[in-house]
Order: structure tokens, then C-alpha cells, then sequence
């Protein structure tokens, strides 16, 4: 996800993007152990055939959690490549000089 943010960022947007993923990874780290002591108070049944009990709660969180994820990347994700495509040509050299001069330092 961090390699899309930098994909479709300016050099000048782009720190400040990052510092707010990073922040919400620590956020993540720290509220992580609240939701697990939450979630190991849980015990109730939603059918007959399902309950919900400490040892399978935090799936059922997790795989709520990524429902949404998977919601918002559904509705909110526009692909740039069509917009590189309407670009004309100096600005997508320039876009995919970029890309591949921040690439070639990873090696």
C-alpha cells in the first residue's frame, strides 16, 4: 500500500502521507492489546450453529475489519494507470523517471 501512496504522490505530498500511515501503524500497535482484552470477554451465540467465543473472536473482528477495507478499496480506489495514460508525454516521462529513480536505490 505504501509503494501506491508513493506511486501516485508528488515528491512534496508524499512525506506528509506517509508520516499519517506510519502514524496510523503505531496507532495499530497500541490499540492492538485493548482490542484483545475486549474481545476475550466475549462469549454469546448468533445462531444455533455459531458462537461467538474468546478463541474465535478476534477473526470475526478481523474479518469484519477487512470487509470494510475491502468496501472502501471497492468505492474510494481510482487505478492511475488510466491517468498516465491521458497524461501527455513529457509528464509521464517525467512521472516514470520518478518511479524508476526512487526503484533503482532498493537494490
Amino acid at each position: 500500500m505504501m509503494a501506491e501512496v508513493c506511486r501516485s504522490t508528488s515528491m512534496e505530498e508524499r512525506t506528509p502521507i506517509l508520516t499519517i500511515f506510519n502514524a496510523g501503524r503505531q496507532l495499530g500497535i497500541l490499540v492492538g492489546p485493548v482490542f484483545q482484552l475486549l474481545l476475550s470477554q466475549i462469549h454469546f451465540r448468533v445462531t444455533d450453529w455459531w458462537e461467538i467465543t474468546p478463541l474465535n473472536a478476534p477473526g470475526v473482528c478481523m474479518a469484519l475489519m477487512w470487509f470494510i477495507f475491502e468496501l472502501g478499496i471497492i468505492f474510494m480506489f481510482s487505478n492511475l494507470g488510466d491517468e498516465i495514460s491521458h497524461m501527455d508525454e513529457e509528464q509521464r516521462n517525467a512521472i516514470l523517471g520518478q518511479m524508476s529513480n526512487s526503484s533503482a536505490g532498493n537494490f
